[in-house]
């Protein structure tokens, strides 16, 4: 028996080969056979997104939601996580408050104060999920408007734009 551990650089190539040789001798005569095999490593495909849901004017703040979604079109099991969350809102629009839930609806739930010096915050941790899975988080922000009407179409920096990440590395496939 022989064993070999998967190495990153295998992961990466998405192969691994595999050569086997045996060598005998019966007096004088040496015999000798080889036999090769390649294995196609199964590795995770992750994607994510985020897309705006809707606007909710209040008296004392207003609060805009989105669904992000991660999902898993790989062939194996992946990990990803913690989400990092930044709005990129109007500098006229001030986020205040986060929440969120998910993946599904189901926990990890959480919340956070948002402010000047704390403009991004994290959604789950390091989370499993299995090939051909989804799965969805959703997000609110609470924020009070300026002179600036909020609009949930506008780009970095002006209405409510909003961005997600996955840590460096974990999405998007070879």
């Amino acid at each position: 028996t022989c064993r070999y551990t998967l190495l990153a650089a295998d992961l990466v190539a998405g192969t691994v080969h595999n050569t086997a040789t045996v060598t005998g001798n019966y007096g004088s005569i040496v015999a000798s056979s080889s036999a090769s095999a390649d294995k196609t490593l199964a590795k995770p495909l992750l994607d994510l997104t985020k897309t705006a849901g809707t606007l909710t004017v209040a008296a004392d703040h207003d609060t805009v939601t989105y669904t992000v979604t991660v999902s898993n079109s790989g062939g194996a099991v992946g990990y990803y996580g913690p989400i990092t969350d930044t709005p990129a809102f109007d500098p006229s629009l001030t986020p205040t408050t986060a929440r969120w839930s998910g993946p599904n609806g189901s926990t990890p739930t959480g919340n956070t104060t948002l402010s000047a010096t704390v403009t991004s915050f994290l959604i789950g941790s390091v989370t499993p999920i299995a090939a051909g899975a989804t799965h969805t988080y959703q997000v609110s922000i609470d924020f009070t408007a300026g002179t600036v009407a909020a609009s949930t179409c506008a780009g970095p920096g002006t209405g409510l734009a909003n961005r997600v990440a996955l840590p460096s590395g974990q999405e998007g496939g070879p």
